[in-house]
């Protein structure tokens, strides 16, 4: 059996899934590569693909969920506030387009989209954060009528939810790295 907070997979802005990852910029701060997510962008999230890890030490267990750790700063000092994160999931298996298409993927779908607030670091400018979402197993299903194993493909949607009105900070958020650990 793994170990609870084993890590099942790790993503930094390299990894996003192109096209554009679901359109939010890439650019590099200094000479770190990070994704940036403003309360403008008409392209507010990033996608990842991977696939649940099996092994002994490192395998996925499907006993709880997925913690989804988002590691991000703020643009400076001055960009205090809050930032919510959103991450979803995508199992493969189940088609959302009609024949002949052949992704089998569902769509991403917003009732199982968990949401954490987080508070900017306010006493270092562009301080790193940590932002962690328990995903169930039930929203990593996404619907789907079996439950996610090891072997399974993937993808994981990370976005700014702006909209929601504890999400505070007026600055860009720059995603640096999503980790994913069992749970």
């Amino acid at each position: 059996m793994a170990t609870n907070n084993a890590t099942l997979g790790y993503f930094t802005p390299k990894d996003v899934e192109a096209p554009f990852g679901g359109g939010t910029g890439f650019f590099k701060r200094g000479s770190t590569p990070v994704l940036a997510f403003d309360r403008i962008s008409p392209f507010p999230d990033a996608r990842f693909a991977g696939v649940l890890p099996r092994g002994v030490n490192a395998g996925y267990t499907a006993t709880t969920g997925v913690k989804v750790i988002v590691a991000w700063s703020s643009a400076n000092a001055a960009s205090i506030g809050s930032v919510v994160w959103g991450a979803s999931f995508q199992l493969d298996g189940q088609t959302d387009k009609p024949v002949p298409y052949t992704d089998n993927f569902p769509a991403f779908n917003a009732a199982n989209e968990i949401q954490v607030t987080t508070a900017a670091n306010p006493t270092t400018a562009g301080g790193m954060n940590y932002s962690t979402l328990s995903v169930p197993l039930a929203a990593i299903q996404n619907g789907q009528t079996t439950a996610p194993v090891a072997g399974d493909h993937y993808r994981l949607r990370i976005r700014r939810i702006d909209e929601n009105a504890a999400d505070t900070m007026l600055g860009v958020a720059y995603l640096h790295s999503v980790e994913l650990q069992d749970y």
